[in-house]
């Protein structure tokens, strides 16, 4: 039905009733853009983390969220955590967001949310529980089969926090882990898009997208106020197209200097 033309889909849905326009209405296989889906390598071969980076208004959140809410009601998975930059960035975001987890969710599956305990807890019995990129320690002890880590380039900690928790990520038959984020160019994501593991099998597959992909969703103020500006940039090309930008040629330092001498504390005099 997504590939009909308008008069062809039209004429179709002449013949539904209220209800059941309603569900098509939500039905995110429906609504979604074909590059909005799980590829088929995802899970396959030892490919377990989908890496979805994209330029800002795309759908990265909208594509986690119904992700995520499928693998908790159809999927199997018992044991689905979430993982922000911050508290607050998780529940304004990844929970309570205009396309997060509330959002999407249907009426008949709608989880509730308990703050205080860092959960939420689905119709299905199935908890979910929230760690953030600032608490790296508390992220070594949990267990998961399906993980959904947001905006990895702003975690405090990325690299010590993501590894924490991949080493809980070994429950299920094919556990599962997706990845949005606006790039920056960190040398942890770059790192994470080429991670292979010990059999040289590519361990992460990669949808990039731009914010254009998405313009039939975005305000008409946004796209002519924001587009318009920044289209052409260098910052366009990194917010906007989802692009990993090398380093600015005027600069005084390359980022790779910079990032290979990073020392973890201040050195005694």
């Amino acid at each position: 039905m997504a590939s009909l033309k308008p008069s062809q889909l039209k004429r179709i849905l002449a013949n539904h009733s209220v209800s059941e326009l309603e569900l098509i209405e939500k039905d995110w296989l429906f609504l979604a853009r074909e590059e909005q889906l799980p590829p088929v390598q995802w899970g396959a071969e030892g490919c377990f983390i989908w890496n979805v980076r994209a330029g800002r208004g795309y759908g990265k959140t909208r594509l986690a969220a119904e992700t995520f809410i499928h693998a908790v009601q159809y999927g199997g998975f018992k044991y689905p955590n979430l993982v922000g930059a911050t508290a607050e960035e998780v529940r304004d975001v990844m929970i309570c967001g205009e396309s997060g987890l509330l959002a999407c969710a249907p009426k008949d599956f709608y989880p509730e949310f308990v703050p205080s305990l860092k959960k939420l807890i689905w119709p299905n019995g199935v908890v979910s529980h929230i760690y953030y990129g600032t608490e790296p320690d508390r992220a070594r002890g949990p267990q998961s089969d399906f993980l959904w880590c947001d905006e990895l380039s702003k975690w405090q900690r990325p690299e010590e926090t993501f590894d924490n928790l991949l080493m809980g990520l070994r429950l299920g038959p094919n556990p599962l882990c997706i990845v949005t984020s606006t790039p920056r160019p960190t040398r942890f994501l770059m790192d994470l898009e080429n991670r292979i593991d010990s059999q040289g099998q590519q361990c992460t597959i990669v949808t990039r997208g731009k914010t254009q992909d998405n313009f039939k969703n975005l305000s008409p103020v946004f796209i002519s106020t924001i587009i318009s500006k920044y289209e052409g940039t260098r910052l366009g090309r990194q917010e906007l197209e989802g692009q990993f930008l090398d380093d600015n040629p005027e600069a005084l330092w390359k980022r790779s200097d910079i990032d290979d001498n990073k020392v973890r504390h201040p050195m005694s005099l």
